[in-house]
């Protein structure tokens, strides 16, 4: 190597050293935390197309698959960056399990009316879930609430507020500002190395997040996680666990899972073990 060139490997290696230490810091505000509310797209089909009015001028659509041999049915609470349609994830799973699903888009996220914020993810689901309760093929059906990540939200509100058979939580975020210096994906590639993230104190401020919520919650609990999860770190499930006050819970560390692919890494196995829990609600169902 010249010495032109060694100057300049050590100019760089000087300023990315310099960068790591002071370099700049990136505040996420409540709207970096919902990228799906950038994402457009048209109804699903009329076939399973589902829309809920949750205020005036706004409706909520996702959709909703039913299948014959349903012994229950599920809310699904979707992620920050998921878009709910016919293909999704949750579609997939009760294609597995005997569950009917119920889901719809966040305001703003996919066909959904409204703008995306905080207050309306979680606001939203106890009229989402009394809208699908009210349903007359629900009628004698164990109900679930499902969540996903950000899920975990509206799903630890509804489960506190109304009468669920079930909750199961997904990688569920014990509080804002835990997850944020996580979420490096949300930088640009080019700030990734040397930027720090940090919360609005707002966001941060907020009474109703998942471990605030956790404590009321008494129906029975079932918690995955991925113990490589590098976006919500599993002591954030842990958290959330040990916190919410039902007395019939479990926690499923699911080994080398990471975010989004926990179903694929956690394989027949875990699928087993929500097929336990939901064997179960669906008996305590049919003893009530």
């Amino acid at each position: 190597m010249g010495q032109g060139a060694r100057a300049r490997s050590t100019g760089r290696g000087r300023l990315g050293a310099a960068l790591r230490a002071a370099g700049p810091v990136v505040v996420l505000r409540e709207e970096h935390l919902m990228p799906g509310a950038r994402i457009r797209s048209a109804p699903a089909p009329d076939s399973v197309r589902l829309e809920i009015p949750v205020a005036p001028g706004v409706t909520l659509r996702g959709i909703t698959a039913r299948r014959p041999d349903a012994q229950l049915a599920v809310v699904y609470f979707g992620g920050n960056g998921e878009i709910i349609g016919p293909e999704a994830g949750i579609a997939w799973l009760a294609g597995r399990h005997p569950f009917d699903v119920y889901a719809v888009n966040y305001r703003g996220f996919g066909p959904s009316d409204g703008a995306a914020s905080l207050d309306a993810v979680v606001g939203d689901g106890a009229a989402v879930f009394d809208a699908v309760s009210a349903r007359p093929e629900i009628a004698g059906k164990p109900l679930l609430v499902y969540g996903f990540s950000l899920g975990s939200w509206p799903a630890l509100a509804v489960a506190g507020a109304r009468e669920v058979a079930g909750i199961v939580l997904q990688s569920p975020p014990n509080a804002a500002a835990e997850v944020v210096p996580h979420l490096t994906s949300l930088l640009p590639w080019y700030l990734r190395p040397f930027a720090r993230i940090a919360l609005a104190p707002e966001v941060a401020a907020r009474e109703d997040q998942p471990v605030h919520l956790a404590p009321r919650v008494r129906a029975p609990l079932l918690v995955l996680h991925g113990d490589a999860d590098l976006s919500v770190p599993i002591g954030c499930g842990r958290t959330v666990f040990a916190e919410a006050g039902s007395e019939d819970k479990e926690f499923v560390a699911v080994p080398g899972g990471g975010h989004i692919d926990l179903w694929t890494v956690g394989g027949e196995a875990l699928h087993a073990r929500l097929a336990g829990f939901l064997e179960k609600i669906t008996r305590r169902g049919t003893a009530c």
